[in-house]
């Protein structure tokens, strides 16, 4: 059955040295479905259903499919071949791809790895390579401390990322597409309705963080970004459940996240995989209460008031900010005491 987000390649050869067509699919219909070109996410087309086909065999008709348009078995070569041309285009090293596992299912998706700090502007590259033909990348944690990407069509801000292997023999990684703001123990694999249990391998995305040991206090010196928001401690404990310590920090961000957009209405909060940067916003007040701003680059910097030692991190796109200090709320440009 033909689904939105899956790629198919051309059954009619091409000369020598030339690429293959292929198409991804927008929308599909049972007569009619909307493809665009498999590289570029251009030409906006609408085309019969009938000639895209799932299988080369058909067994019903006995015949082998000859013309029309196959579905691609496996997206992991022909989304890191995507990538890799998007970075030489940009100047990079392709080799920055260092492996990729991408299921068929566009729906479930799978991940990138790089071979790069998650605050290189190669990782940026890539995201913007898979938005532009409706799929999303977002940075998440991995026990092995590589730069990771989730990937999937669709919005990737919404979908709880956690992946794990189960151990029932079969060792195949099943991936969570719930909704995000479910529990810990709720997580499950929409395709195989496979739940995560005590046992599994569930490390695959979490590593240890550092974690607070009790809920933040403000100074009677607070400054402007910690007045702004006066809830800093919002979820930074669940005492009614013990949380396995890797998955604490991810955690933690989520439920914090939502507890600021209840707490803090009037302001915009971006939760951890909100890793493409909003319009408009030039401060943010981060998890711990520190504040960041942009530059004319287009990197944000901590405000140096709220290091000890004085040191200052070096500056960093908007991706890895949500997804290393996550959630972050917008400073407002006039505090509600009328102060700036």
């Amino acid at each position: 059955m033909t689904t939105a987000g899956a790629f198919y390649e051309s059954l009619r050869a091409r000369g020598e040295g030339l690429r293959p067509t292929r198409l991804l699919v927008l929308s599909a219909g049972s007569l009619e479905s909307v493809v665009v070109d498999g590289y570029t996410g251009r030409r906006r087309r609408t085309i019969p259903s009938s000639r895209l086909h799932d299988v080369g065999y058909q067994v019903d008709a006995r015949r082998t499919v000859r013309s029309g348009y196959l579905r691609l078995g496996t997206f992991s070569h022909h989304l890191a071949d995507l990538v890799r041309g998007a970075l030489r285009s940009r100047g990079f090293d392709d080799e920055l791809i260092s492996g990729a596992s991408v299921t068929s299912d566009p729906v479930t998706g799978g991940t990138l790895s790089m071979a790069c700090p998650p605050a290189d502007g190669a990782v940026a590259c890539v995201m913007e390579a898979l938005v532009a033909l409706g799929w999303s990348a977002v940075l998440v944690r991995d026990r092995s401390g590589r730069t990771v990407l989730r990937v999937r069509y669709g919005r990737g801000d919404v979908f709880c990322p956690v992946r794990w292997i189960p151990r029932d023999g079969e060792w195949k990684a099943r991936y969570c597409g719930k909704l995000l703001g479910h529990d810990d123990g709720e997580h499950q694999d929409l395709r195989s309705l496979h739940l995560l249990w005590d046992g599994d391998d569930d490390g695959l995305d979490w590593q240890p963080a550092p974690r607070p040991d009790g809920p933040i206090t403000l100074s009677p010196s607070a400054g402007r970004a910690e007045r702004s928001l006066a809830v800093l401690q919002d979820a930074i404990r669940d005492t009614d459940r013990v949380l396995r310590p890797d998955d604490l920090y991810f955690i933690l961000q989520v439920r914090t996240t939502a507890l600021r957009r209840h707490s803090q209405a009037h302001l915009r909060t971006c939760g951890p995989l909100e890793q493409v940067e909003p319009e408009g916003v030039t401060t943010v007040t981060d998890g711990s209460g520190r504040r960041w701003g942009r530059r004319s680059d287009g990197l944000w910097v901590q405000a140096p008031t709220h290091s000890p030692d004085g040191f200052v991190p070096a500056p960093i796109p908007w991706h890895a900010l949500a997804f290393e200090a996550g959630p972050l709320t917008e400073v407002p440009a006039q505090l509600p005491d009328g102060s700036r």
